[in-house]
């Protein structure tokens, strides 16, 4: 089985990313997030035919 090196590296930076991100959780349950803003997200390495880059996501819903 052949595993595609670029493949690999792409993984370990999402990996390095994600825990990074872990590490901001607490400045982040802080945020308040309003019905209809805008936000830049990153939706990480997807697998087939996910998204994988970042894009615009829009707050559909509050959590109140």
């Amino acid at each position: 089985m052949q595993i595609e090196l670029n493949k690999v590296q792409e993984l370990l930076d999402w990996t390095k990313t994600k825990l990074y991100l872990n590490t901001n959780v607490e400045q982040a349950n802080k945020r308040y997030v309003k019905r209809g803003q805008v936000y830049n997200c990153y939706f990480g390495i997807g697998i087939g035919n996910e998204i994988q880059k970042l894009r615009p996501c829009i707050i559909l819903q509050n959590n109140i």
